[in-house]
């Protein structure tokens, strides 16, 4: 059987393939430049609904450690996007934004109910390495 460093890492490597193919499917789908102003707002209601809801959820009570612990990786993930889509989204075109939006909610409501500690670090992962790497590849090609 696999150990805890093992699962995490498979969960990393796992996250990192996602991250890859958020960050690479605008360009290859083709879609026209979408500019940063149009594109920020409509990429962050998703995610923005997912934490109000889970905001929502540990105000009533529900969740205990499980939705605690989510709700705080959401809370840091947010603010990561907040201070990072806006360069990317300028240098890259706003569908990437938008995309990376969608996998953020996905993902966070992923980690959310996931039943396993093996999917919580999927989706912690998978939440966190698109953003990071579309900001590492978007200051790439701006300092280029």
């Amino acid at each position: 059987m696999i150990g805890q460093t093992g699962q995490r890492l498979t969960a990393l490597a796992a996250g990192a393939l996602w991250a890859l193919a958020v960050v690479i499917l605008p360009g290859a789908l083709g879609l026209p430049y979408l500019p940063a102003p149009v594109a920020l707002p409509g990429a962050l209601v998703a995610p923005g609904l997912v934490l109000a809801a889970m905001m929502l959820a540990r105000w009533i009570g529900c969740g205990g450690e499980r939705l605690a612990a989510a709700l705080t990786e959401t809370v840091g993930q947010m603010v990561l996007a907040l201070a990072l889509w806006p360069f990317v989204a300028m240098t890259q075109g706003g569908w990437l934004a938008i995309l990376l939006g969608a996998s953020l909610a996905l993902t966070r409501l992923l980690a959310w109910v996931a039943p396993g500690s093996v999917l919580r670090g999927l989706a912690f992962a998978a939440s966190l390495l698109p953003t990071l790497f579309a900001a590492l590849w978007a200051v790439g090609r701006w300092a280029l």
